[in-house]
């Protein structure tokens, strides 16, 4: 097996969107959350869904406003969100539109001994109007949408691959059954939310929606939800 030494792998700021629309049926509405399936190819995450995202590029970094941090230590928020929507029109060739419109709705810190490593700041946008995304064929070679509830079924069945954060902000957004109830409750989230909570044996993230962590001896990790669950 291979290992990775963490004090030699640096930790990249990154931004990731999660988009988000309604669809309707007969009887009633819901929600339902982009996918993009990376190429096989890919260094990072290859073949598995993911939400549109990458790494924050040195000139969003240095652009002249004054950067704000709504973690300790974590990226700056408005190079975060420029980002985002960068990331987001190079992948699928959505335009979100004002990058600082986007609210935050967590963190997520790859952990040691990964071949990469991210300190990436989680966001929600909504499907802007008369948009749809589209593939660029060379970091994402697929888009899908898909209800939340669907798509954890289809982890569960072997169908789909996620990484964790990916599965956990698909399993808090459950709990939403249109896009603007999520986008509310994304606006009205306390920054910078809570920590995630880790089974040291399997290594499995709890959230506040799960009733184990409120019980043992779960040690505070690698990650931050501030998307209300529960």
């Amino acid at each position: 097996m291979t290992t990775y030494d963490a004090r030699v792998i640096p930790i990249r700021p990154a931004a990731t969107v999660i988009v988000v629309r309604d669809f309707d049926t007969t009887s009633v509405g819901g929600l339902e959350v982009l996918l993009c399936r990376r190429r096989r190819a890919s260094e990072f995450v290859s073949n598995m869904q993911v939400f549109p995202g990458g790494g924050i590029d040195d000139d969003e970094v240095q652009a002249p406003q004054l950067p704000t941090f709504p973690y300790p230590g974590g990226p700056s928020l408005e190079a975060a969100q420029r980002a985002a929507v960068r990331e987001a029109h190079e992948e699928t060739g959505l335009d979100l539109g004002d990058p600082s419109r986007l609210p935050i709705i967590g963190r997520w810190i790859t952990p040691a001994l990964a071949p990469r490593r991210y300190d990436t700041l989680f966001f929600l946008a909504a499907l802007p109007e008369g948009q749809q995304p589209v593939p660029d064929g060379t970091e994402v070679i697929e888009c899908s949408w898909w209800s939340p509830w669907d798509a954890v079924d289809a982890w569960e069945n072997g169908e789909l691959e996620f990484v964790t954060p990916t599965l956990r902000f698909l399993m808090s957004l459950q709990n939403f059954r249109s896009a603007d109830a999520a986008l509310q409750a994304a606006e009205q989230s306390s920054v910078p939310g809570t920590r995630v909570r880790v089974d040291d044996e399997t290594g499995w993230p709890w959230l506040p929606a799960d009733e184990a962590f409120w019980t043992g001896d779960l040690r505070r990790a690698w990650g931050w939800v501030g998307l209300p669950v529960g």
